[in-house]
């Protein structure tokens, strides 16, 4: 009977440890071990839209989304938003297919003008240089949305692409120091003193505007 009851209670002793090291293990990992080695997620959209007009001026707004899907907060160094234009340049014979990188594409009819800057908003946070005072982050599910607009001439542009280009990370403990030069096509670019997987980009055409319609 002793003997049972002494089983019995190793055994409860023996489960209540097991229970509380797996607890311990879980709550690492989720809190601590997860998050450390999860990059930060991020989706972003942009709408563009041709909302009115201001004498021979197309107003356009853009509707910016950003949303953090991670479990990481997501701290911005470098945000911008560049809107190219083009001209639809037409062409009275068939233009060949133009072969590159394995792939075909055939524009038989038309070609684009060179594309030039029509609006851009371009930034260092004070996480990239601490003089400028400015801060952008998402926590953890947060969905955060922007709009604005900016004008341009309706007769003299065809198509306009609106480009997001921004530099995040997870690591807000120390500056990571971050530069922004402006490319020759108008877009900007970041370059941030951080070793590899540190630092993350985003940069895509998210929206286009036929201003013809």
């Amino acid at each position: 009977m002793k003997r049972s009851r002494l089983v019995r209670d190793v055994a409860e002793v023996v489960a209540i440890v097991l229970a509380g090291a797996w607890a311990i293990y879980t709550f690492a990992w989720q809190n601590l071990l997860v998050p450390a080695i999860r990059p930060p997620s991020l989706v972003a959209t942009i709408q563009m839209r041709h909302v009115g007009n201001e004498g021979p001026l197309a107003v356009i707004r853009l509707d910016e989304s950003l949303h953090n899907t991670g479990i990481n907060t997501v701290h911005f160094l470098g945000y911008s938003i560049t809107v190219l234009s083009e001209r639809v340049r037409p062409s009275a014979t068939a233009l060949p297919a133009k072969t590159e990188n394995g792939g075909n594409v055939l524009e038989a009819y038309y070609t684009f003008s060179k594309p030039s800057v029509v609006y851009r908003d371009a930034f260092l946070t004070q996480l990239a240089d601490p003089t400028t005072g400015r801060d952008l982050f998402l926590y953890p599910g947060q969905l955060t949305t922007l709009t604005r607009e900016f004008y341009v001439p309706r007769t003299k542009f065809t198509r306009l692409v609106a480009w997001l280009i921004t530099t995040y990370t997870k690591n807000e403990k120390r500056t990571i120091p971050t530069t922004m030069t402006i490319e020759p096509s108008g877009r900007p670019h970041f370059d941030s003193q951080a070793p590899d997987g540190v630092v993350f980009m985003y940069n895509e055409p998210l929206a286009e505007l036929d201003l013809s319609e």
